[in-house]
């Protein structure tokens, strides 16, 4: 929620106490600046001291006028992807609740007309300048759609592929992802992932599946670029037709970072991954099933530092 007030002063009376509560996650920074700026010279120009409170949710506004020298009123106002749109509406719904009603003259009576009096002569040497025409910047004028993470609100969902680098051959398999949005940019979730081997050396094929748990945080005002740390276990499976087959699991964590195209209410992300492991993963098999060969071979492994490639398509909310 954004709280600002501000005096104004104009001469030849005295200053009204203005408090704007703007609370609208639709709009973005400079958006809610200028409803801000324009709500507040609305009532700086009408002398009218109180606060007004608007709260958006889905596609309404609720607004609420506290003067300080009467009784609330309140009001809706509909909201879109149009921010100029949905400052023009919360404007409009605003001029309504500071103009009261009419009064009903009673039957029988004439409505009192008020004497006009002459600008010189009520207030001769008061100059009273218009109020600043504020101009949206284009992006907001064209009715572009909200691109931060904020508006995925909920349980998030998404799908896509990854693929890393071992040491002598290279993985590629589908993920899956389960994301919490949170306030102040954050998201929790949890990932699973399978990995296989593309080209088998030694004809040893090898497979891993990992599950991670972890969160990242929106670097920018738009949430485009994303940066996360997990932590995960690795099933790692190797197996050759002639010298058996190797199982191991593996602790570690993984840093992240991904950048966004965003058409609401899918968001696709591709960024690099680091995994680290305490010490590399190695799938050691025994001698050949004839029975050439002596010890163990190590045909491939999991280094301790493995970069890779990640591509989601995140959607929701799914709840």
């Amino acid at each position: 929620m954004a709280l600002s007030s501000a005096l104004c002063v104009i001469p030849g009376r005295a200053d009204p106490a203005v408090t704007l509560a703007v609370d609208c996650p639709i709009l973005d920074a400079e958006a809610r600046s200028a409803l801000e700026a324009r709500s507040r010279t609305e009532l700086i120009v009408r002398n009218a001291s109180g606060t007004f409170v608007v709260v958006c949710r889905d596609d309404t506004a609720s607004l609420t006028w506290h003067p300080l020298d009467g009784d609330p009123t309140s009001g809706t106002a509909q909201t879109s992807a149009d921010s100029r749109a949905s400052i023009d509406r919360i404007l409009e719904a605003l001029d309504a609740l500071l103009t009261p009603p009419p009064a009903t003259a009673a039957a029988g009576e004439a409505t009192p007309v008020p004497p006009v009096m002459p600008a010189a002569a009520a207030a001769p040497n008061v100059v009273i300048s218009p109020p600043p025409v504020l101009v949206l910047p284009p992006q907001a004028a064209a009715g572009a759609p909200a691109t931060n993470w904020s508006v995925f609100r909920g349980v998030l969902f998404g799908a896509g592929a990854a693929a890393e680098l071992w040491s002598n051959t290279a993985t590629l398999g589908p993920r899956a992802r389960v994301a919490l949005a949170l306030p102040a940019r954050f998201a929790a979730g949890i990932s699973g992932t399978a990995l296989f081997s593309l080209r088998s050396p030694q004809d040893v094929s090898g497979r891993l599946v990992r599950i991670a748990l972890g969160g990242d945080y929106g670097i920018d005002d738009g949430e485009r670029f994303r940066a996360g740390l997990d932590a995960f276990v690795d099933l790692v499976h190797a197996g050759s037709s002639s010298a058996g087959s190797s199982d191991k699991t593996a602790f570690g964590f993984e840093l992240r970072a991904s950048a966004a195209v965003v058409t609401n209410p899918v968001r696709v992300e591709l960024g690099p991954t680091l995994a680290v492991h305490p010490s590399a993963v190695q799938a050691k098999l025994g001698p050949n099933a004839d029975g050439s060969g002596s010890g163990s071979t190590t045909p491939f492994e999991v280094h301790a530092f493995t970069v890779g490639l990640v591509l989601d398509v995140v959607a929701g909310p799914v709840l």
